[in-house]
């Protein structure tokens, strides 16, 4: 369900953000949204640590671990997506105005994580988690486009006068971006490691 609820935010910040139109009311929804995520991950913590005590089996404490850390990754994520709206508003409320080139960029590297998050999602949901070597694979290509992204905005600063604010903002959307790949890599990684732990018990 978390996955789900982070995945729909990302479609709507797809709207909002990039894509239009611009929609005041779908952006109150994302930030309620990333509230209703935090809350769910609270009950999760909270119940998983009521009901793993001493008593509870090995191979049950082992789902429920899994259970805390990808609530707590799926949570992150959804922090991250609205730190990436609050950067777009941030822009809109100073008036400064992405370039072409960055707005065509943004919406490049949103739906390559998208696409990496809903993939790994998928195979949550299956119970099966996706292949190592894909789920790398798709890793490393998002880690290609942020260094591309970096590398064209250093350029440009250097070509021409980049508002300061412009910079931060826009290189912090991309740091937001960047670690939603991490956290999207962990929740693979937490479904490899008890896969491991079924087939070895």
């Amino acid at each position: 369900a978390m996955g789900r609820g982070v995945l729909k935010m990302s479609d709507w910040i797809r709207q909002v953000a990039y894509t239009g139109p611009q929609d005041p009311e779908l952006e109150e929804k994302i930030f309620h949204r990333e509230e209703v995520l935090d809350k769910i991950q609270q009950e999760i913590v909270t119940f998983l640590t009521e009901a793993l005590d001493a008593t509870v089996p090995m191979a049950i404490a082992a789902e429920g671990r899994q259970q805390f850390r990808l609530a707590h990754e799926y949570e992150s994520v959804a922090d991250r997506l609205a730190s990436i709206l609050r950067g777009i508003r941030k822009l809109r409320d100073k008036s400064l105005l992405l370039t072409p080139g960055q707005q065509e960029g943004l919406l490049r590297i949103h739906d390559q994580v998208v696409a990496f998050l809903s993939d790994v999602t998928d195979a949550y949901a299956a119970r099966k988690p996706m292949d190592d070597t894909e789920a790398r694979s798709a890793h490393a290509a998002v880690t290609r486009t942020l260094k591309e992204l970096r590398g064209k905005h250093l350029q440009q600063m250097t070509e021409e006068s980049v508002p300061p604010d412009l910079s931060l903002i826009y290189t912090g959307i991309l740091t937001d971006y960047r670690r939603i790949r991490a956290h999207v890599l962990n929740i693979h990684e937490a479904m490899l490691e008890v896969e491991q732990a079924a087939q070895a018990g």
